[in-house]
């Protein structure tokens, strides 16, 4: 069951209609596999948005095509240890940067700074991006490199839930301006 689950995930990233109707409604889909209050369909699952076939942390590359259906099922009692379980092996990493998907939010603490800028269609208020820190790292340099100039804070909120592999719900951004239109100087 747990090889079948990380399997799934693949063919339904991979674009298989069957594995992907399987997520179209994950909840009942894997009901069907629940064994008293175990479900190794759904282990596996978590287990391939981290590891690779060699077992190895994908970093910050993970399977999250899913990820939004997948986190809801942390509402479902009846999968609570699946996701005991995928923690348990995921604070073991030596790796900072992680979400655990049993946390219900993410705070994420933005500084930064407004100026005028002209970008040829008139002059526009930026807020210039001077760090964005989760769980006391400064993790700027990274989302830099998904080129989200202009995005807002929504965007910013899609972006980061990329990154660190978490449910854009959960994730709450402190920052010292609305951030409307951002703009990363490095």
């Amino acid at each position: 069951m747990f090889i079948l689950g990380r399997n799934l995930l693949q063919c339904a990233i991979g674009g298989a209609n069957s594995a992907m109707t399987f997520f179209e409604n994950l909840n009942r889909s894997l009901l069907d596999f629940q064994i008293n209050s175990e479900n190794h369909i759904l282990n596996g699952i978590l287990f391939e948005m981290y590891y690779d076939s060699k077992g190895e942390f994908r970093f910050n590359n993970f399977k999250g095509n899913y990820r939004e259906e997948i986190f809801k099922l942390r509402d479902n009692p009846a999968f609570n240890q699946s996701f005991d379980f995928i923690n348990g092996i995921l604070i073991q990493q030596d790796y900072s940067v992680l979400f655990l998907p049993n946390s219900q939010t993410i705070n994420i603490e933005i500084k930064c700074s407004q100026k005028t800028t002209n970008d040829g269609f008139g002059d526009r208020i930026v807020q210039v991006i001077e760090s964005i820190i989760f769980n006391g790292n400064d993790i700027k340099k990274e989302i830099s490199k998904y080129y989200i100039d202009g995005y807002n804070e929504n965007g910013l909120k899609t972006v980061l839930a990329k990154y660190l592999n978490a449910p854009v719900e959960s994730i709450r951004i402190n920052s010292n301006f609305e951030l409307r239109y951002i703009r990363f100087i490095i």
